[in-house]
């Protein structure tokens, strides 16, 4: 809703006369007109594409752009070109999690959707030879140097930098590799029935794929590659899919664990898997959830009509929004370990919800009606007899890094685009002390580090400019970084939470900036 009120803003400022703008803070890294700035891993390098325009077709996205992908080194200052016609899409490029390789679909055909797959060397900033032409899509592996792409309608697998590249199927339209690179799993197109496979990585030099089932839908595999859960139908003309789970590393048939399902979830520890039993997408139905263990027992129903679900990052808690009707629902949440599962149902008319990183709190806004209508803020702790009400009349909301606080803006003015910034420490019971970090906020976030607040102020006179300001969480006295962010915020930042990265959309004073904290 506050993106919808920046429009309006802007419109509404086109109409006064402007005054002249300060010149953007810090010190200017890059000229130009820039987007999608990254910082890939390791921090030492930042990737971006300047000059991107809109593709000359109209059967092209409005939202698709075309640019010049560029590396630059901040330790030497020094950019350089290294792709010519990229897409402005995140799936056209993928850095390894080491951050020593970008892959980036280059010389992007709009009409077919494909481009020239390209490896470059971050350090050194050295592009090789092309790694395939007319590719469609690939994926890299999340913690290793495994890529798979589709040239050309054949599937093919290799380790970056230089493969060699191995023709494994055709006809892929999607895949997935397991956390550890050892297996990846991919889906045929309708044509070929939407088969299922998986091809085991682990040294075998074959690497022949092996068929799981055809009519599938979504599936997902475990962290080591050794399970995977998917959905299927008997038949292309069935609606509901029906959930399966299987052993990938053994040739057993699939065991079929629910019918008339489409959403499920594999709990982050691998020990669980939750679903909703309903006959169509759009609708709630009923959550259950079933131990995957050998001797686990029997799924047990949960909740009914239930929309959403999601498991703590532990994995082990569940939470999820029943009774659900106009997007609200009464917030529920169990705990998985051991002994019976037993629902605890905390608040009625629940819209929003969300986990703190360390699974054992959650927060969330509800519709309240005494003693007046408002849309509040509560919170919840694992272990906690009753949730806590925490402020009304909340906009957003969020975590502290260490999951001890809540940070929200409230007491807002002009239609949530100027609010209070405040933080109150996750307790039962009522909340007594809230601090106010900042005034005047429209959006915030949270240095790495968690030592600092980042937001984002916009002026209400004409022309509207976007200011970034910083606050720090042991001493809050505001300090102003930069003007005319250009929007969304690109928060790039160092280790220290001291150093940001930003673009300035300052017509005359266009470009990539780096700007820090005073002393």
């Amino acid at each position: 809703m506050k993106h919808v009120w920046w429009v309006f803003a802007l419109a509404l400022a086109g109409c006064k006369p402007s005054s002249v703008p300060p010149k953007p803070l810090g010190e200017p890294l890059v000229r130009g007109q820039l987007s999608n700035i990254q910082l890939l891993p390791g921090g030492t390098h930042v990737r971006f594409l300047a000059d991107a325009r809109s593709p000359q077709t109209q059967e092209t996205a409005s939202l698709l752009k075309l640019g010049k992908l560029y590396l630059f080194n901040l330790k030497t200052r020094q950019q350089t070109e290294v792709g010519k016609q990229v897409a402005n899409f995140m799936e056209a490029q993928h850095a390894t999690a080491d951050g020593e390789y970008l892959v980036f679909l280059d010389a992007f055909n709009v009409k077919t959707k494909t481009g020239s797959l390209r490896c470059v060397e971050v350090a050194r900033a050295v592009v090789g030879e092309a790694l395939g032409e007319d590719v469609s899509f690939f994926v890299v592996s999340p913690q290793t140097r495994q890529l798979a792409f589709v040239e050309g309608g054949i599937l093919k697998v290799g380790e970056l930098p230089q493969g060699p590249f191995k023709a494994i199927a055709e006809g892929v339209v999607n895949l997935e590799f397991s956390q550890d690179g050892t297996m990846l799993a991919f889906k045929k197109r309708l044509e070929e029935n939407g088969q299922l496979w998986v091809v085991d990585l682990q040294g075998v030099e074959e690497r022949k794929p092996r068929l799981v089932a055809a009519h599938t839908g979504n599936y997902r595999l475990s962290k080591d590659g050794n399970k995977l859960a998917f959905t299927a139908k008997e038949a292309p003309k069935e609606v509901a899919y029906r959930l399966f789970f299987a052993d990938t590393r053994k040739e057993s048939a699939p065991k079929q664990l629910s019918q008339e399902m489409f959403r499920f979830l594999l709990s982050p520890d691998e020990r669980w898997l939750a679903y909703i039993e309903t006959k169509t997408p759009e609708k709630p139905g009923m959550l259950w959830i079933k131990p995957l263990e050998e001797k686990g027992g029997e799924a047990q129903m949960l909740g009914d009509r239930v929309m959403d679900f999601g498991f703590a990052s532990t994995g082990e808690a569940l939470a999820w929004r029943e009774a659900y009707y106009g997007n609200e629902g009464l917030l529920a949440v169990v705990q998985l370990k051991g002994g019976d599962l037993e629902p605890q149902r905390l608040t009625p008319r629940t819209r929003h919800w969300q986990w703190n990183a360390q699974g054992q709190a959650l927060a969330y806004t509800a519709m309240v009606s005494n003693p007046e209508v408002s849309v509040d803020l509560f919170s919840f702790r694992l272990g906690d007899k009753a949730p806590t009400k925490v402020h009304a009349w909340v906009y957003e909301y969020a975590f502290s890094t260490d999951g001890e606080k809540l940070l929200f803006e409230a007491n807002c003015t002009r239609e949530g685009r100027s609010c209070e910034l405040l933080s109150t420490r996750l307790q039962e019971g009522e909340v007594a002390l809230k601090e106010k970090l900042a005034e005047g906020v429209y959006s915030f976030k949270q240095s790495a580090d968690g030592q600092h607040m980042y937001w984002l102020h916009m002026t209400p006179t004409a022309p509207v400019q976007t200011q970034l300001w910083v606050t720090g969480m042991a001493n809050p006295s505001p300090q102003k970084l930069a003007d005319h962010i250009h929007l969304p915020p690109p928060l790039a930042l160092d280790e220290t939470g001291k150093k940001f990265l930003y673009i300035s959309n300052q017509p005359g004073h266009e470009g990539l900036y780096l700007t820090e904290m005073k002393p």
